[in-house]
């Protein structure tokens, strides 16, 4: 990853109401920060110094409107520009730059949407995955629940596939839920370069168990 453009692929996959494909162009900067010189020598300090205060290794993301929560490591950002979606990444010059944790949020059919339960919605998935690159590999799939803040549980299933875009290629573990009172799916997904994707597999698995929609 040392080239100084990188082309990194979100693939939400979240269909006519949202953006499919996000290429995002990425310029690698090596800058090396100044450090001044201290005016005087160091000396022994007498006076004791205090503390310092504990540094949190988490952040708390919490979106009232979409009715959820979840922790994302304090060196991660995120991006909330797009309505209904979230997307966090690793810090710029790590490797975790190139990983990507994203959260939907999709109209059910019975509100005005264009999938009725999971399983549709998983269905075009696929189909969309493969539209978008010819050389995609469907690897697990499988049935998931998710607790809630109240103690139920919102069921879903969840898809890892592999793919190419612009001679990259890609891993992407989706999962999606349909919230209990069935208005809304979440549409959730840890993408990254599959030379990548182990170095931060772990995160993403904390940050869903974080996970709470209420």
């Amino acid at each position: 990853m040392s080239a100084l453009k990188k082309t990194i692929l979100v693939l939400g996959l979240i269909l006519a109401i949202v953006i499919i494909v996000l290429a995002v162009a990425i310029y690698k900067k090596n800058h090396t920060p100044e450090v001044a010189a201290p005016s005087q020598p160091v000396t022994e300090q007498h006076a004791e110094q205090p503390p310092s205060p504990a540094i949190p290794t988490v952040k708390t993301y919490d979106n009232h409107d979409s009715r959820y929560s979840i922790q994302y490591p304090a060196d991660w950002s995120y991006d909330a520009s797009s309505e209904g979606t979230v997307v966090f990444s690793g810090k710029e010059g790590t490797s975790s730059f190139y990983s990507t944790v994203n959260i939907q949020t999709i109209l059910t059919k019975k509100m005005g949407g264009d999938y009725a339960n999971v399983k549709q919605f998983i269905t075009d998935i696929k189909k969309q995955a493969a539209h978008q690159s010819k050389q995609v590999k469907f690897l697990e799939a499988g049935p998931l629940t998710i607790p809630q803040a109240d103690g139920s549980k919102a069921k879903g299933e969840y898809l890892t596939f592999t793919y190419h875009y612009k001679d990259i290629e890609f891993k992407q573990w989706q999962i999606v839920v349909l919230r209990s009172d069935n208005q809304v799916f979440y549409a959730w997904a840890y993408t990254a370069p599959i030379q990548l994707y182990q170095n931060d597999l772990s995160v993403a698995q904390t940050m869903l168990k974080s996970w709470s929609i209420y």
